[in-house]
C-alpha cells in the first residue's frame, strides 16, 4: 500500500515522500496522523465548475 508521509512522522521519512506499507501498518499509522493517501489528479476541471443557468431577458 502507498501512502505519503506527513511532517509527524520523521520515523517513516521526511514528509511528502511517498513509502509502502503492509495493510496493517498502514492503518495504524493512518490513525496516528502519519500518512495519508496520495491526491489523485483531477481528471477533468469542469467537474468543480458550477452549472451555470441560462436566463431570459427582464421585460
Amino acid at each position: 500500500m502507498k501512502l505519503v508521509v506527513t511532517k509527524r512522522a520523521p520515523h517513516l521519512g521526511v514528509a511528502g515522500t511517498a513509502v509502502e506499507m503492509t495493510p496493517s501498518q498502514a492503518a495504524y499509522e493512518r490513525l496516528r496522523g502519519h500518512v495519508v493517501e496520495p491526491a489523485q489528479p483531477k481528471a477533468d476541471g469542469s467537474a468543480d465548475a458550477p452549472a451555470k443557468g441560462r436566463r431570459g431577458k427582464r421585460k
